[in-house]
């Protein structure tokens, strides 16, 4: 079995957090094929953007994200004492993430940190840009503004899950999303969603096997090759154990 880290999860705040996770997420969800220099220039570039769109979701003004609370959280993790178990691996993860972008100053507990995991917690209706809707808790559709704003906030989307590649299959993303579900069942969600590619095998194990999420929806192939991406599913999983 791979050793774990010791990770330190908490939601991200403004500044040098927001553009770790920024730049982690450019560098998993994007493809840069070209030299090394451009390369670099692209990975800045789409980190910049990356960043500016999570603070604006954050701070309400994404016109596309009216409605949603958008939550992030990132994982990190610290030197250790040389005894440690894990001092060595995470000596090679400074070693192999020498980008500073995913650096932290250790203003809060006096050492540096590695932000190495990522995602964000959506409480709304809706995921934009997803054709696929959770159906739990039920829509009040023409009810009082009151009940609409209760169901937002009784549903949630996990999206932009991301870990280093130098830090994956040691727990990391297992942690972040048990953790996120936990904030988000103090914050009022009743039932969680996660939209993910049905060709994720990795992907699709760990929230069915590891995190407790069943099947809820699936795209067909041809609705997918319309779409000109590969089909997802959406999987939910409840946070309360009462009726819906």
């Amino acid at each position: 079995m791979r050793l774990e880290l010791p990770i330190r999860i908490r939601a991200a705040v403004p500044g040098a957090e927001f553009r770790a996770a920024a730049y982690l997420r450019a560098a998993c969800f994007y493809q840069y094929n070209c030299t090394n220099y451009a390369q670099r220039a692209h990975l800045r570039n789409k980190t910049t953007a990356t960043w500016e769109s999570l603070e604006t979701r954050v701070a309400g003004k994404d016109e596309d994200y009216r409605g949603v609370v958008v939550l992030p959280f990132i994982a990190t993790v610290a030197r250790q004492p040389p005894d440690s178990p894990s001092a060595q691996l995470i000596q090679e993860l400074f070693d192999d993430l020498i980008d500073r972008s995913v650096q932290l100053p250790g203003l809060a507990h006096g050492e540096e940190e590695l932000v190495v995991g990522s995602l964000d917690v959506n409480q709304g209706l809706s995921l934009p840009s997803e054709d696929l809707v959770g159906q739990l808790p039920h829509d009040p559709g023409c009810g009082d503004a009151a009940g609409r704003v209760a169901a937002a906030r009784g549903r949630a989307y996990l999206s932009n899950v991301c870990v280093a590649a130098a830090a994956r299959r040691r727990g990391v993303a297992r942690a972040l999303v048990a953790h996120a579900l936990l904030e988000a069942a103090a914050r009022g969600t009743r039932h969680a969603y996660v939209h993910v590619a049905a060709s994720n095998a990795a992907a699709v194990r760990l929230y069915r096997a590891q995190c407790g999420f069943s099947d809820e929806q699936r795209e067909s192939e041809g609705f997918a090759r319309a779409r000109r991406r590969p089909r997802r599913l959406l999987l939910h999983r409840a946070l309360v154990t009462e009726g819906v």
